[in-house]
């Protein structure tokens, strides 16, 4: 991907030569101020990160699909999704920049995570467990920005 007055999205050859020169070949157009991107669950969509918003695209035709604000901060820089893919987190740069957590694009958030199924040999005798706090379902609604240090 690349930004600016040509910003687009480029892709490898299916099988890459071992050696000599790759060409990319261009797939799709991209906003020109975008700064990240990620694929997202099910690998066909794709979120790029945007000043001021997350800008979604179909992962097969590159075609624009949605745009959703993020939260205001002075450079938005950084992409990805949690580890359970259930929220994007959204950074700035620099020391003490804030991170922020909202909701993937058409997903439902879950409220909880489904317990690994044991064959009856496996399991475990039950044990009290703290109650869990469903997360909430509304996508990209931000959340209490997580401190870089």
């Amino acid at each position: 991907m690349t930004k600016g007055r040509k910003a687009a999205i480029y892709a490898a050859p299916a099988k890459p030569a071992r050696q000599g020169v790759n060409e990319l070949e261009q797939v799709g157009l991209a906003p020109s101020n975008v700064t990240d991107g990620t694929f997202l669950p099910g690998w066909d969509r794709i979120a790029l990160l945007t000043n001021s918003s997350v800008e979604l695209i179909d992962a097969t035709s590159y075609e624009f699909m949605a745009s959703v604000p993020i939260p205001s901060q002075p450079r938005a820089e950084s992409l990805t999704l949690d580890m359970d893919q259930s929220s994007l987190l959204v950074g700035s740069e620099g020391k003490k920049s804030k991170v922020y957590s909202m909701g993937v694009p058409g997903e439902p958030r879950p409220s909880k995570r489904e317990p690994c199924k044991a064959s009856p040999e496996q399991t475990p005798t039950p044990k009290a467990s703290p109650k869990q706090t469903p997360r909430p379902s509304a996508p990209f609604t931000p959340k209490k920005p997580v401190e870089n240090s």
